[in-house]
């Protein structure tokens, strides 16, 4: 597992690490990838940070997609055994719930991984629901009002998100992902004073937080704060030198400041760790269009 410190982004769709989407900057040109959103499944122009207590080999195993009626009640029954084993109860016998609700006894992280489960498997209200019913339980909990934010967000529901999100840094306002989040929803409304404010914050709390220097450097590409965010987006890789998204950044803002060999190399390192199709196409044709420019450049055309 990764560190504390590290970003631990993983992309939702794809099953890689990979942008969503390219956000535009200015009248021309590409502009960075958007913004890191706390929660599992990725929106437009959005990554994905597992929050601190979520990371990868701590999550439920997710349920089948496909296959025979047998599998999936295998896969239902292994994730209730799994989530009994958090709250320390023993394993339930005939059929993934029992007699019991499978939720009663649940702590907030475990109704935190049965939310994100349904969140996964493309039951986006059924995982609002779940933390509905959490919140009743756990009234005011800020891990419960942040992903709770995080999904409302993804569903478009920006001023429902913003009052979680609001309520969770109030309750912790020392958490950088809860700050990283309540960016995004001011993102949404279009108050980029208190999002860059937020992230601010976020990264003073914790300097190597990959989520805020992203987030943070991809307002300053916006804003034509290209020194600053090349500041950011370095960090970034400094960090986590294995996630993908940075490296895109990276290259978009070298081109910008007239590096092309150095936006070159950081598309080539982008590729190396990509595989989703489309971003390496993307990726390929800069790449290409940078490599043209650059005999052309030294014979002075």
């Amino acid at each position: 597992m990764r560190s504390r410190r590290t970003s631990r982004i993983e992309a939702a769709a794809g099953g890689g690490c990979c942008p969503a989407a390219v956000a535009a900057s200015g009248d021309e040109g590409l502009g960075p990838v958007g913004g890191l959103v706390l929660a599992a499944a990725a929106v437009a122009m959005a990554f994905v940070v597992a929050p601190p207590a979520l990371a990868a080999d701590q999550s439920v195993p997710l349920g089948a997609q496909s296959g025979t009626g047998d599998d999936r009640e295998h896969l239902k029954r292994k994730l209730q055994e799994t989530l009994d084993r958090l709250d320390g109860k023993p394993a339930r016998r005939g059929g993934a719930h029992g007699k019991q609700d499978p939720h009663a006894a649940l702590a907030p992280e475990a109704l935190v991984r049965v939310a994100l489960q349904h969140q996964a498997e493309g039951r986006p209200d059924h995982a609002v629901s779940t933390l509905n019913d959490a919140l009743r339980r756990y009234p005011g909990n800020p891990r419960l009002l942040t992903v709770r934010g995080s999904l409302l967000l993804q569903q478009d529901k920006t001023a429902d998100a913003l009052r979680d999100l609001e309520a969770a840094a109030q309750a912790a306002p020392d958490d950088p992902a809860i700050l990283v989040n309540r960016a995004q929803g001011y993102r949404r409304f279009g108050d980029r004073t208190r999002a860059l404010a937020d992230l601010d914050r976020a990264i003073e709390i914790d300097p190597d937080f990959v989520a805020a220097r992203f987030n943070r450097g991809s307002m300053h590409f916006n804003a034509q704060r290209f020194d600053a965010a090349l500041v950011d987006f370095e960090h970034c890789v400094a960090v986590d030198p294995h996630a993908p998204p940075p490296y895109f950044n990276l290259a978009i803002t070298r081109e910008q400041l007239g590096d092309r060999s150095g936006a070159a190399a950081d598309l080539r390192r982008f590729l190396e760790l990509t595989d989703t199709k489309a971003w390496r196409e993307l990726a390929e044709k800069r790449l290409a269009a940078l490599e043209a420019a650059e005999p052309a450049a030294s014979r002075g055309d």
